[in-house]
């Protein structure tokens, strides 16, 4: 007789950091990196995957 069995392994998803600051200088041509933000939240929801973080810098944001 064989008997199969199936394990799932369930990890804590680990996702990146993604960054806003509207007032950086290259904020229109940012990736999201610490060095490079983004100008909106909005951008940063949109890049965004399960477990990433967003850093959004202090100021006000109409996005």
């Amino acid at each position: 007789m064989l008997l199969a069995s199936t394990f799932v392994l369930l990890c804590p998803v680990l996702g990146g950091d993604l960054y806003v600051d509207g007032l950086h200088a290259t904020c229109a041509t940012g990736n999201g990196s610490e060095a490079s933000p983004f100008c909106t939240i909005g951008e940063a929801i949109a890049a965004a995957q399960p477990g990433d973080t967003i850093h959004v810098a202090p100021g006000t944001y109409c996005n």
